[in-house]
């Protein structure tokens, strides 16, 4: 992506999730809960290449989701690469609405109900 959408002035509104081997960073990704509304944004999930494939990418999104419920949000939306949308489908992700370009790629929103936690 490029560094202009990348930087977005909303770091400071989000938890930051990192994933590392060693001192390696291999993944990352945030979640930006959106105000006034009780759901959040995932947002900038992504794994290096060559680290695809072992898990990193679930283990984020876990971890992303239980911040969620922690958050008391019930919802987490997100615009999925089309390249990803089989790994979020897999984790219950439901598709909403058409597919639509962003910054040069195809991308799909999506919804994840959260369940609230157990008392």
């Amino acid at each position: 992506m490029p560094e202009s959408i990348e930087i977005d002035g909303l770091d400071e509104q989000a938890v930051h999730f990192i994933a590392r081997e060693g001192e390696m960073v291999v993944g990352t990704a945030r979640l930006r809960a959106i105000a006034g509304q009780t759901k959040g944004k995932a947002e900038r999930v992504a794994v290096l290449s060559r680290f695809r494939g072992r898990g990193i990418g679930g283990r984020l999104m876990d971890v992303l989701e239980a911040e969620a419920r922690e958050l008391g949000l019930e919802r987490v939306i997100l615009h999925a690469q089309i390249s990803a949308l089989e790994f979020y489908l897999a984790r219950g992700y439901i598709e909403e609405g058409p597919r639509f370009d962003e910054a040069g790629i195809v991308h799909q929103e999506m919804w994840l109900q959260i369940p609230s936690p157990c008392v």
